[in-house]
């Protein structure tokens, strides 16, 4: 069995069985999973999960950035924000901290407001 800090849990939504997944299978997306979260798991014949795949967008609130500067634009501009799980990224100058905003988790970048 995996020690529980370098695992973490998922259930099945149609048999309700619980399954633990190391943190390697998740990989870097693990920042972004929360409670509730859809998720697509493939499994080998064994019923070990060798792939969890992330919504391509999740929905983050930005924890702290710089306040917005009269005359910036919004078009050619971006600052830095941090979201609620300690990661950074650039988000447009009307952005504050508060707002929830879309990430894609691929790249993880800002996409659109939430």
């Amino acid at each position: 069995m995996l020690p529980i800090s370098t695992r973490r849990m998922f259930m099945n939504q149609s048999s309700f069985e619980e399954i633990a997944v190391s943190q390697d299978v998740i990989g870097q997306s693990s920042a972004y999973l929360h409670e509730g979260m859809q998720v697509t798991m493939q499994m080998d014949k064994a019923g070990a999960p060798l792939l969890v795949q992330l919504p391509e967008k999740v929905r983050c609130i930005v924890k702290e950035t710089d306040a917005y500067m009269k005359g910036q634009t919004a078009s050619a501009s971006y600052k830095p924000a941090v979201l609620e799980n300690g990661r950074k990224v650039l988000v447009p100058p009307f952005v504050s901290a508060g707002d929830a905003i879309m990430v894609s988790i691929e790249d993880e970048t800002y996409s659109e407001r939430a």
